[in-house]
């Protein structure tokens, strides 16, 4: 399937309308939005105006979604808090309530509990706002609970998250990011796919280079308003890098006893 991340940042339907169903007739399924889009500098000077400008969008997006089977991630605020969204024809399917405190969103205090999850015709999906996508935890636990493709909602602040956190995370957990930021010289939007092409000792449809877990990615032009790229839910399903390991199921996790233990 086709997923797209984008880095459009507007208040005018048109925008959105023209961008988002560009990317639907090109057969996109996911449609992902930086942290925030109905803002354009991604910042909350006032909750309670986000609130309804949040709720605004969401009946926009919906509009825009009209007939179609696509999905759209980004994030908004609702009472009081910063939420990962999954918006789809209907208004939104899914919650994810920010998990990490940022300094950037100091407004929002009721940091989510847990990670949720989204099951769709293609596969098994999740949204992550802010930075939470660049904590290690946060992955593995999606990637322990059998999501597919994550949905990353972010506004790069550093350049590593770009060039190394988030795809690191892809690879380390097998799973599709789909990674939306606003575009500056730390990083643009991109797509970090999982490869079919993983078990070592088995067949392969291309000539084997030295990268096992490596995520194939494309990168959004700078000035492009968003990135299109082939994605494969079900690849990453296969977690194992030859006989009896397993990328996620085989770590030692009795090694994390001490970590967890009460003191």
């Amino acid at each position: 399937m086709k997923a797209a991340a984008f880095q459009v940042v507007a208040e005018d339907e048109v925008v959105y309308g023209g961008t988002l169903r560009l990317a639907m007739t090109d057969e996109a399924k996911l449609l992902v939005l930086p942290e925030l889009a109905f803002l354009p500098a991604g910042v909350v000077t006032d909750v309670a105006a986000a609130e309804r400008q949040s709720a605004e969008f969401v009946a926009m997006l919906s509009r825009i979604l009209h007939g179609s089977e696509a999905i759209v991630a980004t994030s908004v605020v609702e009472n009081g808090a910063h939420v990962g969204v999954l918006i789809d024809a209907n208004g939104i399917c899914l919650r994810q309530p920010q998990l990490h405190a940022s300094q950037r969103h100091a407004w929002h205090t009721a940091l989510g509990d847990g990670v949720r999850w989204l099951d769709t015709a293609w596969g098994r999906l999740a949204v992550l706002p802010a930075a939470d996508a660049l904590y290690p935890e946060t992955c593995r636990l999606l990637a322990i609970e059998g999501v597919n493709v994550l949905a990353v909602c972010t506004h790069v602040q550093e350049a590593w998250e770009m060039h190394y956190g988030l795809p690191e995370r892809a690879a380390e957990n097998r799973i599709n990011a789909v990674i939306a930021t606003r575009p500056s010289a730390l990083g643009t939007s991109r797509v970090c796919a999982a490869s079919p092409d993983f078990t070592l000792w088995a067949e392969w449809s291309k000539p084997f280079d030295g990268n096992i877990s490596t995520p194939d990615t494309l990168a959004a032009d700078a000035n492009s308003a968003f990135v299109i790229y082939t994605i494969y839910p079900a690849a990453s399903a296969n977690r194992f890098v030859s006989q009896k390991t397993n990328l996620v199921e085989g770590r030692p996790w009795w090694l994390c006893g001490p970590i967890v233990a009460a003191p």
